[in-house]
């Protein structure tokens, strides 16, 4: 009878899971004892679900990214009313011609990248008024306000 080798009875050379004459023992993987590393089948699950993670993180992203921007126009045209409202105080009732004087005579400027595309003095429900409306090149949408005929309105259009 043979003596039995101090080590595991399988061959270095043998893949693990198999006897020495070649059947299979249930329940073994191919993975020789000790050897570290991950099958190619784990790693393309791991890859997979990182792309679906990346894929909803970039929706989320443009979505909280349009919510900020349209934020920071109806910001832009509540921090105008209250400008306008400064400048009808200061000049006893009258409202600015033009975007540009009333710029330049409040200091009031709009959040980078917001601009105005429309600012015009004309009459609403025999009231003079501002119409103004608000843009932004990172947004489909464009925020409204006229003011003082509607109040405090904001409106996306």
């Amino acid at each position: 009878m043979k003596a039995m080798p101090a080590t595991n009875e399988r061959s270095i050379h043998a893949p693990l899971g198999r006897t020495r004459r070649g059947g299979r023992r249930p329940g073994r993987t191919r993975r020789r004892l000790g050897a570290a590393g991950f099958t190619l089948v784990e790693l393309m699950v791991v890859v997979v679900v990182i792309g679906i993670l990346a894929t909803l993180g970039a929706a989320a992203w443009g979505s909280v990214k349009a919510r900020s921007i349209d934020a920071s126009m109806k910001s832009d045209l509540r921090n105008a009313m209250t400008a306008l409202e400064d400048y009808r105080i200061q000049n006893d009732g009258a409202l600015p011609a033009d975007a540009t004087a009333f710029e330049n005579a409040t200091g009031f400027h709009l959040s980078p990248g917001v601009t105005w595309e429309k600012f015009e003095l004309k009459p609403k429900n025999g009231l003079p008024s501002i119409h103004m409306h608000v843009q932004h090149a990172g947004s489909p949408h464009r925020w409204h306000a006229h003011y003082p005929a509607e109040g405090n309105r904001i409106e996306r259009r």
